[in-house]
C-alpha cells in the first residue's frame, strides 16, 4: 500500500468522521436548545397560571 493512498484513507477518514462529529453536535444542541426553550415557556406558563390562582 503506498503511502499517498495510506494518507488520502486516513485523512477521508477522518474527515467523515469530524464532520459526523460536528453533524451530532449540532444535532444535540439544537435538541437541548429547543429542550430548554420548550422548558422555558412551559416554566412561564405553569409560573403566570400559579399567580393568577
Amino acid at each position: 500500500m503506498p503511502l499517498r493512498r495510506f494518507l488520502f484513507f486516513t485523512t477521508h477518514e477522518f474527515l467523515r468522521v469530524f464532520f459526523a462529529f460536528i453533524s451530532l453536535t449540532s444535532l444535540i444542541m439544537g435538541i437541548s436548545f429547543r429542550v430548554s426553550r420548550e422548558a422555558l415557556t412551559l416554566s412561564s406558563i405553569f409560573a403566570t397560571r400559579t399567580s393568577e390562582k
